[in-house]
């Protein structure tokens, strides 16, 4: 569970059917190594994790692999805040080349889907890969919607 310092405020406020805003007190000595200004209440909020769901057509997955997957697609709630859920397909070809293995990551955000695919030696790499594109696009997202702002 993601907890987040987000405002000031003197109530509990609420915030999408997903999350939960809470009121706490922080405490004298705390104020003075968190900030000066901030009052003495502030309003954390407690996001469920992004949904993961991981697809292997035709064999069965490792947890280490599907935590592996877990892990990339959490990582990029640090770029943009509002990704609803990722859908991760793992497929083999059926091919003599070494880079078999092919990661294709739907990732869907209010508006939009963003797809990824490559093709790799390993599911590992290949999700590295396709994390690292859905990086770049969700900051270009994230950019795009703050200048229109």
């Amino acid at each position: 569970m993601h907890t987040r310092v987000i405002a000031e405020t003197t109530k509990t406020l609420a915030f999408n059917d997903a999350c939960l805003i809470e009121l706490s007190d922080l405490k004298t000595d705390d104020k003075d190594s968190f900030n000066r200004s901030m009052s003495n209440q502030i309003v954390t909020l407690k996001c469920e994790p992004m949904k993961v769901s991981v697809q292997t057509p035709h064999f069965v997955a490792d947890q280490k692999l599907i935590n592996f997957i877990q892990k990339k697609m959490d990582k990029l709630e640090q770029f943009y805040d509002h990704i609803i859920y990722a859908d991760v397909f793992l497929r083999l070809e059926n091919t003599s080349d070494r880079q078999n293995k092919v990661v294709e990551i739907l990732l869907s955000v209010p508006g939009n889907e963003l797809i990824v695919k490559k093709q790799a030696k390993s599911f590992e790499e290949g999700a590295d890969s396709c994390a690292q594109s859905l990086e770049r696009l969700l900051v270009k997202r994230k950019q795009k919607i703050r200048a229109s702002a």
